[in-house]
Order: structure tokens, then sequence, then C-alpha cells
């Protein structure tokens, strides 16, 4: 509803308010005149008939007294007085009819008059109005002593007359109403709606159609009235306006197309020539170019500042530039200075027609065209660099990658530009080389392994490096990305060849480069080691009783406890079948031997149970001490801690036994027991 008047035009607006408040005026007016009447009425009807009332019941009371009922009839009559009074009954207080009074008018007659008189009191002058007649009911009293009540029944026409007089006056005030209305209406018209219409015609025809002679007309010197001679004000500004900027555009037309012509190459040396050739404008640029200041070349041709060497060496594209005619030119020239270095120049020329002149712009590209020549030289090392080499922004965007990155994942350059990082590398992996880069200085190395376009996994080698960009330019991360999978197999070979298959321990040919590495660090730097020559007890019968496979469970949990009692500087080897050998570093006498083998001896004998089996398995272990006393062979020291071995077994059948090539002796001097 509200948007809907808000769509009304200003007319319709001000018409609907006038004549809603008239309306609601004279319904106001009219309602509050007829209840006017209604009450006045009824007052004065309700007076009269008490008054007369009142005094036929004081005339009353000697009949009454006596049970005259003629005499009370006679005094009843009284009442003809008073032509709306209809019907009168004096009842006594034995409900007896003691008088009564009838109008003539029997077709006025009261209905249902006893029922009427019933709801009023008895003993005090009381009434009620119904919609035709008023009922008032008076007591008669005799020396304070209540004898009768006269009910008296009295027509309202009178009343309803009044009323119907009223409301046919308020019809007939209808007229002047409709001419206030009318007259509001035009005035209202001519003070608001046809000065707020013409001025809205003619801002319409300026917004449309840019009509600056459709002027309103001011009517007044109120707020509208100014409101038109500031519009009309307006409208003269603009007019005036529009003048100055047509002349202004006319004048400065010819000289523009000049201007924006020099100003375009502003920044770069810039020269005008004539259809002569010779030089009609040059700023200062031209000194850096040509080695001279700008005022003195004015008038002089380009080829009398030029060197012969150079004009013979581009006569021919010179002469195109100082072609009036030539429409444009762009080429780029290589010349020499006065030191002999190459330089190199951007050379653009266009014809300015209606001069009949030449504009030739020329810019001193040499660290441009040196940078683009590197730019394509690095391109060339990018695109043919064996390694994948990958360029992702900060939020983890594509925006370079080279062919052997293609070639290293298998996927096109096209898939992977503008594509995010986490869709070829794992997310655990991102998030590692930017926590490292943010901490190390902007670099970061490691091995991954990703998967190829086909599924495989292979594995990377990556180093990231972040390149910080300009000012305006955010920063950048290249990852340089090597295929790792032939280097992982010759290591798998490498690993294979010296790694027992069962136990994953070093195996026999390991653990002799081993040896002579420590052979060799004890005869440079004294640094004594220990040899622990093991055997299992009891390996035997649980292989036959239980099956191989048990048996090589077996020796793999034996492997994974030798090498938990022992430190990581120490060396387990497997040589064959149940023998192991273990070297332990930097051992300083051959109570540091002992403690090892102590160790390894607890780790092999604790429980062993495999599938619901409780095995006893056990060890001999002989060792030795490698110091300086005597050179010794490996084969020497291996023979050594194998005869300690087999001294253990043959004594207790599983023990420790240190060999005769070191003093087994603890630093007291004692000998150290046989375990």
């Amino acid at each position: 509803m509200r948007n809907k008047f808000r769509n009304l035009s200003i007319r319709r607006k001000m018409t609907l308010p006038v004549s809603f408040i008239l309306v609601l005026m004279f319904c106001a007016f009219s309602l509050f005149s007829v209840f006017s009447i209604i009450n006045t009425e009824q007052d004065n009807l309700l007076a009269r008939s008490v008054i007369l009332g009142k005094g036929v019941a004081i005339n009353l009371k000697a009949a009454l007294l006596f049970d005259d009922q003629l005499s009370g009839e006679e005094i009843l009559s009284a009442f003809q007085a008073d032509d709306m009074v209809n019907s009168v009954n004096v009842i006594k207080v034995d409900g007896r009819v003691f008088a009564s009074y009838r109008s003539f008018d029997e077709q006025n007659e009261c209905p249902h008059i006893e029922d009427n008189f019933l709801l009023l009191g008895k003993t005090h002058i009381d009434h009620s109005f119904s919609s035709n007649f008023l009922y008032v009911s008076i007591p008669v009293t005799v020396a304070e002593m209540n004898v009768a009540t006269m009910e008296i029944c009295t027509s309202l026409d009178e009343l309803h007359q009044a009323k119907n007089d009223m409301l046919k006056f308020c019809l007939l005030l209808l007229v002047p109403v409709f001419f206030l209305r009318y007259f509001l209406l035009k005035q209202l018209q001519v003070w608001v709606i046809n000065p707020v219409e013409s001025l809205s015609f003619a801002m319409q025809s300026l917004t449309k159609i840019r009509l600056l002679k459709q002027r309103p007309v001011a009517h007044g010197n109120d707020e509208i009235g100014d409101l038109v001679k500031c519009f009309n004000e307006m409208l003269d500004n603009l007019d005036e306006r529009d003048k100055q900027i047509s002349a202004s555009i006319e004048q400065v037309a010819s000289e523009k197309s000049f201007a924006d012509d020099v100003i375009t190459t502003v920044q770069h040396a810039l020269l005008v020539l004539d259809n002569q050739g010779r030089i009609q404008l040059a700023n200062s640029a031209c000194d850096g170019i040509f080695g001279c200041v700008a005022g003195d070349i004015r008038g002089l041709t380009l080829r009398t500042i030029l060197n012969e060497r150079f004009w013979a060496l581009h006569d021919e594209t010179l002469n195109k530039i100082l072609e009036t005619d030539c429409e444009s030119f762009d080429e780029i020239i290589k010349a020499l200075d006065q030191q002999g270095s190459p330089r190199y120049y951007s050379v653009k020329a266009r014809s300015l027609v209606e001069r009949n002149q030449v504009l030739i712009a020329i810019e001193d590209v040499t660290q441009k065209y040196l940078a683009e020549k590197q730019q394509r030289l690095a391109a060339r090392i990018f695109e043919q660099s064996r390694e994948g080499i990958i360029v992702i922004d900060y939020e983890g965007c594509i925006l370079m990658v080279n062919s052997a990155l293609s070639s290293i994942m298998g996927y096109e350059a096209d898939e992977l530009m503008g594509a995010h990082i986490n869709d070829f590398l794992e997310i655990k992996y991102i998030y590692q080389i930017h926590q490292t880069i943010e901490g190390a200085g902007g670099r970061w190395r490691g091995e991954i392994s990703e998967k190829h376009k086909n599924g495989t996994m292979i594995p990377l080698e990556v180093r990231a490096n972040v390149i910080n960009g300009s000012k305006d330019e955010s920063a950048q991360i290249v990852m340089s990305i090597t295929d790792l999978s032939h280097k992982k197999e010759l290591e798998q070979l490498e690993y294979l060849a010296h790694h027992d298959a069962l136990t994953g321990l070093a195996n026999r040919k390991r653990l002799f480069d081993v040896l002579e590495e420590k052979m060799q660090g004890y005869l440079e730097n004294q640094i004594k080691f220990a040899v622990l020559y093991i055997d299992l007890d009891g390996f035997k019968p649980v292989n036959d009783t239980y099956g191989h496979h048990i048996g090589d469970e077996v020796l793999k949990r034996v492997a994974r406890r030798m090498e938990g009692s022992v430190r990581e500087s120490d060396f387990v080897a497997r040589l064959a079948g149940d023998e192991f050998v273990v070297l332990v570093d930097s051992v300083q006498s051959p109570e540091g031997g002992m403690l090892a083998a102590e160790q390894v001896f607890a780790a092999i004998n604790a429980p062993m149970s495999i599938e619901g089996n409780a095995l006893e398995i056990g060890a001999s272990i002989g060792f030795s001490v490698v110091h300086g006393e005597g050179q010794v062979s490996i084969e020497e020291v291996l023979q050594n801690a194998d005869a300690a071995m087999y001294r253990a077994k043959e004594n207790n059948q599983h023990g420790i036994v240190c060999s005769k090539l070191c003093e087994c002796k603890d630093d007291n001097g004692a000998a150290l027991p046989e375990i």
C-alpha cells in the first residue's frame, strides 16, 4: 500500500489527503450534531415528564387516601397538556391499578408496558428509554410512606423528528463541503501542482534531450518559486558554459593532435623533422644520444649530426625514416659508442600529416636488449635443463614448469600451469617446505616420494629457493626436482650386496669392509674396539623341531635384540647360519668388551615365544679387544674371537670368553671371569 501511494502523481497525492480530511471532518461534525440533539431531546423530555408527573402525584395524595378512583381519573387527565404522554397508570402498593390515563392516539400505544416498568425502581424516580418510548416511574408518598407508583409512558416522536431534521441539515451541508473541496484543490493546483509539474517537465527536457530553452515560470515568491528561479539560473549557467566549452574545443582541436604525438614519447629523445630533413624540435634527451646540446642541433639535418660510418651502415634504414609519407617506423639499430662498445637504440618514427613533418623517438635500449638476451638464454637453460624446474607463488599456484619436469612427473605443461601444487605434491611436503623456507633463510632441500601420472611412486630430490619480488611483486618459490629412481636402484643394489636378506644385518662382505676401516682407524688414531663372535645355542633343535619358518623368525628376533642392546655407533653383522659378529666401538679395556658382551648375551637369552611356542635360545660369545701390542690382521682378529667363542661353548655350553689376543684383566689387574 505504501509503495502504491509513492508511485502516485503529486496531483493525486494532494487530492487524496484533502478529500479524506474534509470527509472525516464532515462525518465527525454530523455524528456529533446528531448525538447532541438526541441527548438534549432526551434530557428535555425526561425533565418535562418528571415535572409534570411530580405535580400530578401531589394532587393524587388525597384521592389515594380516600381511595377515590374517580377523582384520580380526573387528576390524571392533566396529562392531556402534553401530547407526547401516551399512557399513565397509578399502581398501588398491593399491585392494584388505582387510576389510568390513555391518549387518543391508539396507533402509538406503548407495547409491553408492564414488562418495561418491572425493571424500574418503585421507591425513587427512575426511567428507561426504548427505541420509541420513554418509561418513567415516580413514587407517590403520603407521610413519607410510599402508597403508590405512577408509571408514565411518553412517545419519542419529537426526538425522532429532531434527529431527522438534523440529518437533513447534514446532507444539505454536503454541498458547501464539496465546493470547499473543489476550491482547496484548485488553489493547491495553482500554488503547488502546476509549478512542480512545470519544473519536472523542464528537468526531463534537460536530462533527456538537453533542451536548455525550456524554462519553467515562477508563480510566487515562496519556496517553490525560489526553486524554479534557481533552476532557471542553473540553465543559464549551463548554457554559458556550453558556449565557452565549444569555443575552447574549437581553439585547441588543431593543437591537441600535435601535442599528444609529442607527449606520447617525451621520455625519450624526440626529434621533429620537416620535409627537407631539417630538425625543427629536439628535447634535452637528445644530448645523451647524439652527444650534443639539444638547442645546437635545430636547423641541422640528421645526417649532419651522425658520423659517416654510421650513415653508410644504416643508409637505407635512415632514408626510410626521413620520408614524411612514411606512416610508421619501428626498428632496433646497433651502433658503437666512443669507446667502441656496442649500443642498441630503439628508433620509432611516424609522419605528422597535418604539419608535413616526421616525429622521431629514439631510446637507448642497450640494457633492455642485453637483459632480454639474457632472458632468452635463461629460458633456453630453463627449458633444456635435465632437472625438473617448477615455479610457484606463495599461494601454491603453479606459474612455470619446464619440459624436464613434465617428463619426470608425466604431466603436460598445460595440465600443470595455473593448477595448485597440492594437486601434484602431498600437502605434508608442501607444509614442510613452507615451514622450513620461512625459518631457514629461504632455502630447503630434501628427498620426497611422489606419484607419477601413471600411478607409480618415484623418489625425488627437491631443492627449493625463495626468489624475492620487487616492491610491487610478491615472492616466488623455485623448486628444482631431480629424479632419484636410478640412484635409488643403485643404492638398493648396493644395500642388497652388503646386507643379509633375512635379518637385514650387514653380511660378511660388509663386515670385512667395516673391519678394515676400524683397523685403519686404530692404526692412525689408536682407537680400540672389541670384536664379539656369537654363536646361538639351541638353534638347531628349534629349527629341526618347529621348521625353518620358526628358525627364520628366531634369527630375525635375535638380530633385532642384538641391535637394540648395542649403541648406534656399534656394528652388527651376520656371518652365516646362526653366527653373528658385533663390533663395539671405542672400547678402552677388555672390561668394556666384557660389559658389551654381557649386554648382548642378556638380550639373546631373554625368553622367546613364537606362535605360542616357548623357545630356549642361548648364545656362546667370544670376544677380543684390538690393542696396540703387535700388528694383527682382520683374519686374526676374527679367528681369535671365534676361538674364544668355541672355548665358551666347550666350557659352559653357552657363555662369554675373552680371547688370548687381549689381556683379559680388569682395571685392578685381576683376571676377568669366564661366564
